[in-house]
């Protein structure tokens, strides 16, 4: 017996619909409302977020251009050539945006820095004192942390061009993030705390804001999937073996090994 119509499972969507003559994108007419907004202000869109005006989209770009950190030997770009050596950009690209899930190194990790400064506003709000707050975290606090070098050279670019292009009063979680380097100098920020920051500033979510500096860090993975997919030199596929020093357990013998002459190890 057939189903009915009324009686077929529905899939709710508020992304798009496709019209004749036209298309909706997130409850706007692509021809009519969306034609010609800047890339930055669609993806803002795409995500859920806010309709960021012509200066907000700015900021945006802004933070593309300061996550242009694309050296291969970095992880996680090293996974994206890696594979994309094989042949194929497309395979490189998602290889990349796999690892960045759940992973310590990502700009998804902006959406826990962002979530850390939701959470000491919350409290402050509520009369606690910053350094309280601080304690309370014992120095392990997401969106700081700077390995093997002195400053976060793509926190140095964003801040310079965001403080000089925003007032004070505009940017409230930018200067709470301030606020917290100044009680904490050794905590040295990383790109992943700017992010989040700024994309609370704009009205971004927390899980917006590291869907928004993944957005940004992509361009890095499809600029060496891109590169790496032309270019098949072995040492893009396998390390020479004089080059690696294994630091792990010696290779152990089982019991059944050490009882019989079977070669079982």
């Amino acid at each position: 017996m057939s189903s009915t119509r009324s009686e077929r499972p529905v899939v709710h969507t508020r992304v798009g619909r496709a019209l004749i003559g036209d298309n909706h994108f997130r409850g706007r007419s692509v021809a009519r409302e969306l034609m010609g907004r800047p890339m930055a202000a669609l993806y803002a869109l795409a995500i859920g977020g806010p309709e960021l005006t012509s200066e907000q989209t700015r900021i945006v770009d802004a933070l593309v251009s300061a996550a242009l950190a694309s050296d291969p030997r970095i992880w996680p770009l090293k996974v994206a050539p890696l594979v994309a050596s094989y042949g194929s950009t497309l395979a490189g690209f998602a290889a990349a945006t796999s690892y960045f899930e759940g992973m310590m190194v990502s700009p998804m990790q902006a959406e826990n820095a962002a979530h850390a400064l939701l959470t000491i506003r919350e409290r402050a709000d509520q009369g606690e004192h910053l350094d309280a707050i601080l304690d309370s975290w014992r120095g392990h606090v997401a969106g700081f942390g700077v390995p093997a070098r002195a400053h976060d050279e793509r926190v140095l670019a964003f801040s310079a061009w965001y403080e000089a292009n925003t007032s004070a009063d505009a940017r409230p979680y930018w200067e709470l993030r301030r606020r917290v380097m100044l009680a904490r100098p050794s905590m040295r920020p990383n790109i992943t705390s700017c992010a989040a920051a700024a994309a609370l500033d704009l009205g971004f979510d927390a899980h917006q804001a590291g869907l928004l500096l993944t957005s940004c860090a992509m361009l890095c993975a499809i600029a060496t999937s891109v590169e790496a997919s032309a270019n098949s030199e072995p040492a893009l596929k396998c390390i020479p073996p004089r080059f690696i020093d294994y630091r792990g357990p010696c290779a152990a013998t089982s019991p059944r090994a050490s009882s019989s002459s079977s070669g079982y190890r």
